[in-house]
């Protein structure tokens, strides 16, 4: 990408923090709820692969993650990514760290609008290309979390409403900007995404449950057309509030041939664990 268009990239995205930071910023799957207060969890995934799957069951991509509470309205959001690929007819397997996110959330309380504000550094090793691709196919929402030599800034603003009926409203908008650091399996030079995400659905004292879609699009690849250039994903999700444990299950179909020749569908289980 030439300088002109990396300069515009990062204005881009400075433009929507300064948009949406007065309201309120964190880096989980949209499809967890994890509650409020200091919470470790653990995200496992599994795709179906389309046509015959000879894949085992351990081949996913598993999160793990923390929030912690810094003040009233900030919280310290980590995440540690992890993917496997493995073959019963070959009995070969392999494994890979992914990229870690770091970041801050902040919420003003009272207020429907929030931001996320974070960074993935380039950890993932250079030789592990099978368990990184299963990652990068299983949560194409966060496809950066396994590709190496590639460092991540992003910024997500978001709308969040939620009714006396407990009948909740989730916008959430912002770009994803991949700066390559050299010769890697994800991409070839530096580019501009943009996520934007639709939720609706209930959030009762011990349940919840959400749908919606979730869509990427690549904005920097000018001589595509806008299939070519996105990704679009349906989802649902429910969760139970245990008190000191959260578990949730979850389930994400994809909508564009790219992707659905890949994957049928993938489907997840998760578990927050509130530490106070």
């Amino acid at each position: 990408m030439k300088t002109q268009n990396v300069s515009r990239a990062v204005f881009v995205i400075i433009a929507s923090l300064i948009l949406f930071l007065p309201p309120s910023l964190s880096a989980q799957s949209i499809w967890v709820n994890q509650g409020q207060g200091k919470v470790i969890a653990i995200e496992f995934l599994k795709p179906n692969f389309d046509g015959e799957d000879n894949s085992t069951f351990a081949t996913s991509a598993i999160f793990l993650s923390g929030r912690f509470p810094i003040s009233s309205e900030m919280i310290f959001v980590a995440e540690l990514p992890f993917s496997h690929i493995g073959s019963k007819d070959f009995d070969e397997s392999e494994s890979s760290i992914g990229n870690p996110y770091i970041g801050v959330e902040i919420r003003k309380e009272g207020k429907p609008f929030f931001t996320e504000l974070g960074l993935r550094p380039p950890l993932a090793p250079d030789d592990k290309d099978g368990a990184q691709s299963v990652g990068v196919v299983t949560d194409f929402d966060r496809a950066e979390a396994f590709g190496n030599k590639v460092f991540t800034i992003t910024g997500k603003g978001n709308y969040y409403r939620k009714a006396a009926s407990n009948m909740v409203v989730r916008l959430r908008v912002g770009p994803t900007l991949f700066l390559d650091t050299g010769n890697g399996n994800f991409v070839g030079e530096t580019e501009l995404l943009l996520d934007y995400n639709a939720q609706v659905g209930y959030e009762g004292a011990q349940i919840s449950l959400l749908g919606g879609f979730t869509g990427r699009l690549v904005v920097t690849q000018e001589d595509s057309d806008f299939g070519e250039r996105t990704i679009h994903q349906l989802g649902a999700a429910a969760s139970l509030n245990l008190g000191t444990v959260r578990p949730g299950i979850h389930v994400r179909l994809p909508l564009d041939n790219d992707l659905k020749d890949t994957i049928d569908f993938v489907y997840g289980l998760n578990l927050g664990i509130h530490l106070e």
